[in-house]
Parts: C-alpha cells; sequence; structure tokens
C-alpha cells in the first residue's frame, strides 16, 4: 500500500544520474496524477510538470501529500499538455529545481532535461492523440496543446544583458492552476493516452519512427534553422531530444508516426537567451461564436494546418543547442559542434510568441485586423462586401468567408509564403467533432469520442444511464472517512475537460463535485459516477447550431443563481449562458456555472453578483461580434427571473450594502444606463440559466438540455 499516494499532491521527481556537481539541481515539483510501469519497473509514477505543460513517468519520486499545488493558484496557465507524456524511468542527467531549494534559489546554470517554468510550447495538429518516447537520458521539454485560458508573462522587463553580468532572479509563473485548467487536461490526457496498440510489431514501430526522424532532420536542413559551430568560450549549450508522437484518427487508429527535434528551454535563462514568453491563443467562446455564425451566415468554413509552425519565425536571440541525438556531425578535428539556431525551434520558450508575430504581421500586411477582444481573431472586409475571417490557434487556422474565391485565394497566398497543410472543411478542431449540413443549415458539434474513452477508462463502458447527472447537492461529510482520492480527481478533471468545451449540461454537477477533491468518500465518488452514467445515455448529445435564410440573429444572455446552495459555506451558485438567437431556436456559443467568491446576504444580492458576471461577458461579445461586422445596436438582453436584481439593475436604488456588492451594482448599472445590457425578466420555467445552478429533475433538465443545446430528445 506504501506505493499509492494522494492524487494530486505534491511531488518532486530526482535526478539519479550521475556526474551531478554538489550545486546542480536534484529534483522537479510536479503533481500526481496517476500510476503507470516502464520497463521491468511495474511501480511507476505519472507525474504532471505544470512547468512544461506535460507529465513523465518516473519511480524517483518524494511526495508531500499534505499540499496540492492545482489548488493553491486562482489564475490560469497559458499552456496546457493535453496530449503528451514522457517516458523516463530515471529521468537522467536532470539538472533541475531542488526539492529542498528556495525557488529564489535556482542555480544560475540550469541545464537540465526538464523544463521549468515555460509558457510557449508548441501545438501540434488537434487531431493528434500522442504518445510520447524518448532517446536515453533525452526528456522532452515541450508541450504540444493548450487550452484557451492565456497568462501574461510579469517578466517582460528589462533588456538582454552580458552573461557575465550579475542575474536577477526572475521567478516565473510556476504552471499550477484551479480545477478549470491543468487538472482537468492533464487527467484528460490519461483517457487520450490510452494504449490502442499494444500488439504492434515493435521493430515495425522503431522503423516508422526511425523514417519519421529522418523526415524531421532533413526537414531542419531544409529550412536552415541552424548552424553547425564550435561552442564559444563562455557561452553555455542548451540540450536537446527527440518527441515522437502518433498522429490518430477521430476513432484513435495510428494513420501516421511523427517526430519532432526539441530544445529543453527550461534551461534557458530570463535575460540571457530569451525575454518576453507571451502568446495569445483563441478562446473557446472567439471559437463557438465562430461556428455559429458561419451556420448561420451559411458561411465557407475550411481548416488549415501549419506546417512545423515555429520553425518558420527567426530567432533574435543567440541560442546554441546540442546537435539532435543520433544526427551528430563533428569537426575537421574530431571536435565536439553544436547548433546555433537561426530558427526558432519547438520547447524554446520564446517560440510561441515568436511564431504568433511572424504570422501575425503577415496577416496584418494581408489586410487582416485582429479583434480588440481576442487578438487570434482576424477579420478583413472587402468593398465588394465579402468577408474574410480568420480564427488562429496556434498552428491551426479556422477560416471562414461568404465567398469560396476570397477563402481560396487566401489558401493560396499563405501557402506561398508558409508550409501549410490543406485540410479542407473543417469537421475536427481542438477534440471537437463537427458535421454540418449546409442545405439546411446546421451543425452539430459533439465529444462522442472523448466520452466513449472516458466510459472504457473508468470502467463504464456498460453500466446502465440515468437521466440526470446529479440527484443533490453534495456536503464536505467531515468525519465519514472524508480523504483525498486518486481516482475521484481523475474523474473530475476528465469530466470537467467535456463540460467546459461541449456540454453545458454537466457544468454545474461537476462543479460540485469539484468543490471535494481535498476530501472525498464513497458517496462523492457515486455522485461522480452517476455522471458518468448520464453521458452513457448522452454520449452523442452535443451542441446544435441552425440558420435561416435571412442570416438574422440576436445575441441574447441568461443569467440565474441559487441563492445559499453550498450548506458548507452557504454561498451561493452563479450561472450564466449565451445565445445567438433567431426565432424560436437557440445557438448556444458560452456558459459558466462558479461558486460565488462572497456570501450574499439575500437571494437579490446573489442575483446581482450572476448578473455582474453575466454583463461583464455580455460586453466581451459585444466587442467580438462588433469586429466580426454585426455592431450591437441595441442593447444585450439577459434575462432574469428575480424581480429585485431587475431593480437594483435598471434604478438607482439607495441602499447600505457592503462594498462588495456595491462595486456589482454600480458596474451593472452603468452598463444598463450606457444601453449596453438590459435586465429583462422571464419566468423560472423557461430560465436557460437554472441548469447551471442546481440540480434539476429529469423532466425539467431534458426541457431546457433540449432547447439550450438543441437536442431532440
Amino acid at each position: 500500500m506504501k506505493y499509492f499516494r494522494v492524487f494530486g499532491c505534491k511531488a518532486f521527481v530526482h535526478d539519479t544520474s550521475t556526474g551531478r556537481g554538489k550545486f546542480d539541481d536534484r529534483a522537479l515539483e510536479g503533481i500526481l496524477i496517476g500510476y503507470d510501469a516502464i520497463g521491468n519497473n511495474p511501480k511507476c509514477y505519472r507525474i504532471y510538470m505544470p512547468s512544461i505543460g506535460k507529465y513523465i513517468k518516473s519511480g524517483h519520486v518524494t511526495f508531500d501529500e499534505a499540499t496540492f499545488p492545482a489548488m493553491k493558484q486562482k489564475q490560469p496557465v497559458s499552456r496546457v499538455e493535453l496530449h503528451d507524456d514522457v517516458e523516463e524511468d530515471d529521468v537522467d542527467s536532470m539538472k533541475i529545481v531542488g526539492a529542498h531549494q528556495k525557488d529564489d534559489q535556482r542555480p544560475a546554470e540550469d541545464d537540465g532535461n526538464i523544463e521549468n517554468g515555460s509558457h510557449q510550447d508548441e501545438q501540434p495538429d488537434d487531431r493528434d492523440i500522442d504518445h510520447v518516447r524518448e532517446d536515453p537520458s533525452q526528456v522532452g521539454a515541450t508541450g504540444w496543446k493548450d487550452t484557451d485560458n492565456i497568462v501574461q508573462n510579469m517578466n517582460n522587463m528589462g533588456r538582454t544583458r552580458s552573461r557575465t553580468k550579475a542575474r536577477e532572479r526572475h521567478r516565473l509563473d510556476d504552471g499550477s492552476t484551479t480545477m478549470g485548467g491543468s487538472l482537468a487536461f492533464a487527467a484528460a490526457s490519461e483517457i487520450v493516452n490510452e494504449d490502442y496498440h499494444l500488439t504492434e510489431d515493435e521493430s515495425e514501430v522503431r522503423a516508422e519512427r526511425k523514417k519519421a526522424k529522418d523526415a524531421e532532420y532533413q526537414a531542419h536542413m531544409k529550412n536552415g534553422t541552424w548552424e553547425l559551430t564550435p561552442l564559444p568560450k563562455g557561452e553555455r549549450c542548451i540540450s536537446s531530444g527527440w518527441v515522437e508522437t502518433d498522429k490518430r484518427d477521430q476513432k484513435g487508429v495510428i494513420v501516421r508516426r511523427k517526430a519532432r527535434f526539441i530544445a529543453k528551454g527550461y534551461s534557458q535563462e530570463f535575460g540571457y537567451d530569451y525575454l518576453h514568453t507571451y502568446a495569445p491563443v483563441a478562446s473557446m467562446t472567439t471559437i463557438r461564436l465562430v461556428l455559429a455564425l458561419a451556420c448561420i451566415l451559411d458561411l465557407e468554413l475550411d481548416n488549415m494546418d501549419v506546417d512545423t509552425a515555429y520553425l518558420q519565425s527567426d530567432l533574435e536571440e543567440k541560442v546554441y543547442i546540442k546537435q539532435p541525438p543520433g544526427y551528430e556531425k563533428y569537426g575537421p578535428n574530431g571536435g565536439e559542434l553544436v547548433c546555433r539556431l537561426r530558427k526558432s525551434l519547438y520547447g524554446l520558450k520564446q517560440s510561441g510568441r515568436n511564431w504568433h508575430k511572424k504570422i501575425d504581421g503577415w496577416f496584418r500586411g494581408y489586410g487582416l485586423h485582429p479583434s480588440y477582444a481576442d487578438p487570434c481573431l482576424y477579420v478583413k472586409f472587402a468593398s465588394s462586401g465579402e468577408i474574410l475571417v480568420i480564427v488562429l490557434y496556434v498552428d491551426d487556422l479556422i477560416i471562414g468567408s461568404n465567398s469560396r474565391t476570397m477563402t481560396d485565394k487566401f489558401k493560396q497566398d499563405i501557402s506561398r509564403e508558409f508550409s501549410m497543410k490543406d485540410l479542407k472543411e473543417l469537421d475536427w478542431i481542438l477534440g471537437m467533432g463537427i458535421k454540418r449540413n449546409r442545405e439546411n443549415r446546421t451543425m452539430e458539434i459533439s465529444q462522442t469520442g472523448y466520452i466513449g474513452m472516458m466510459l472504457n477508462k473508468f470502467g463504464m463502458a456498460d453500466c446502465k444511464s440515468v437521466l440526470t447527472p446529479m440527484e443533490g447537492t453534495l456536503t464536505k461529510m467531515d468525519g465519514k472517512d472524508v480523504k483525498p482520492d486518486n481516482e475521484y480527481m481523475k474523474l473530475v478533471g476528465s469530466l470537467l475537460y467535456a463540460a467546459l468545451v461541449t456540454r453545458p449540461d454537466i457544468a454545474f454537477a461537476v462543479q460540485s463535485l469539484g468543490k471535494h477533491l481535498q476530501g472525498s468518500n464513497k458517496e462523492h465518488w457515486i455522485a461522480a459516477k452517476r455522471v458518468l452514467r448520464y453521458l452513457k445515455g448522452t454520449r452523442d448529445v452535443g451542441l446544435k447550431y441552425t440558420g435561416n435564410s435571412t442570416g438574422s440573429f440576436t445575441l441574447v444572455g441568461y443569467a440565474d443563481a441559487d441563492y445559499a446552495g453550498d450548506k458548507d459555506n452557504r454561498r451561493s451558485t452563479s450561472g450564466y449562458t449565451f445565445t445567438l438567437s433567431h426565432g424560436d431556436d437557440v445557438n448556444t456559443i458560452d456558459w459558466k456555472a462558479k461558486q460565488q467568491d462572497v456570501v450574499a446576504l439575500s437571494s437579490a444580492e446573489s442575483e446581482l453578483i450572476s448578473a455582474c458576471s453575466a454583463t461583464q461577458n455580455a460586453v466581451y461579445i459585444r466587442q467580438l461580434l462588433m469586429d466580426l461586422g454585426f455592431k450591437q445596436d441595441e442593447p444585450t438582453v439577459i434575462m432574469e427571473d428575480n424581480q429585485a436584481c431587475i431593480a437594483m439593475g435598471n434604478n438607482p436604488i439607495t441602499h447600505k450594502r457592503t462594498k462588495h456588492i456595491d462595486v456589482r451594482y454600480h458596474f451593472v448599472r452603468e452598463k444598463v444606463e450606457s444601453k449596453e445590457v438590459e435586465l429583462v425578466y422571464i419566468p423560472t420555467q423557461h430560465q436557460l440559466a437554472d441548469i447551471l445552478t442546481k440540480p434539476l429533475s429529469s423532466i425539467r433538465l431534458a426541457m431546457i438540455r433540449n432547447r439550450m443545446m438543441g437536442c431532440e430528445s
């Protein structure tokens, strides 16, 4: 039983290599997310490393089971690994943050093999479900898929300094996040990384992987990514390695082996070989909005992928890395050579930023203008009335237009500037399957495959389905065998991934389960598996968008709150959703279920807090629509079922309030007076946001779900 540890606790992966100096780092901090086996060692752990956005496997780990890093930080990380893992028994030759060192005591020269604090990791084709392997003593340092959460690097300051000057320590964000970020995607990675082909011929696999490495190496040679040179005196060299992945289709079948040569950017030092790292990605709200508009307006909707995106951007800093393992070349006298990078490379902290600057500059030169609300949404208006819309998600492009000619011309033009893959009509993006019927102007977005893998992962493939995801509210149940549970945390994180993307009907249930990660028992576990039972019966359910012949729509919001619904702390739960509606049809583009961070003193106050959150989001979506050419002349209606809240929002009522309520009141009032929003009463039985704030009966749940998500049953 000593093998089993508390899921989500702090973990230190030890460096067991020889030849380490006494001042070198000895362990890297991470988070326990599961168990695994490496070679003949059946007792190894999967440790999620927030600093690099991926997990590694190791049998040399020390745990702090009283500390849960992912539950301390409130800000999300900018990059979260979903598909990649690193297999390495002892993480050879690591030089990483010591378990007994303070953060401000990190050695200046950290050229190890596990990245610490990188925010700019490459993201490959979202169709990939990756499986990563490493050459001996080479651990990859690049994560390739992130969420739509972005963090501004707080260390974007100063000028690049000479190595001989004193180096001030700049601590980067440690990558920890709330349940809405890294733990959810780390748990999801356990599902999408299930090995589907255990019986493959290993010699054939090795040959295919060698072929993939050869192709990658030749691509670098053609690209001029580096030049070979002896390492200059006084300069340092960053480690490198290979990351091998399997590209799979929607059913999990391998369609292609892939290999990437990466720099282990965790050993870079701020101010010496990198400076700025921030790079944005498109939000899920933006993506769903563009999909809904494409359906409503019957736009062309294509998908392109940038081949080796990071390699197509220039590198300003002087960076030396080791040659690709297995492809080393030597000088005339047998002297060792290193690569001086001329282009950005996967794994470098600044690569994501360099790539975004490169393609952003090209977009602007092409006449595409970034949105004020989302810098990864680009729009171009032609005098003829044609419009071109681009959503950029690192190396993935969603291309929307009312003109096939304009679409094709853009694809031809960008292909002349960058190496591109034309994926034709959009049918798969960020784990979402997209089915479209242009004749009927309908679009269905679902995660059927992911839900199926999740059911298999947790042994629920043959379970009996239920009609609701939740029966009643959960409590802490102090003193009733409450303790952290590994599998419970994995399951909740996996469910959260679905709730964030296409399943608002389980958002409240997952939010409720997430409140008990540090202390759960059998009743919580049963409640979590109930959500799986519900998904078993609704696995094909997703978001359905519809259009009409006029292409008209109205942005409508719904806001609700469950007053003092949490029996443990008597806090209320806020819920809101936004739709692009036309007639009786509802196209849901955004939603949120969240426990309020303060205790409301009345139901009106709890509703006002929820209305404030909805108002903030309404302002954001209105700006997105305006940037897309759909200026909102009328105020956005937010449907509320509390008359007192509406009165507070629409009238300057004098009342003694605490400061946290007063600020929200004045914000809502300001937006009402500026005619950006309008609070309108709706009877509770028609309140769509009701599904986001409390458990509902099967009849009421089905009624709201069917209307909110466009389900037929």
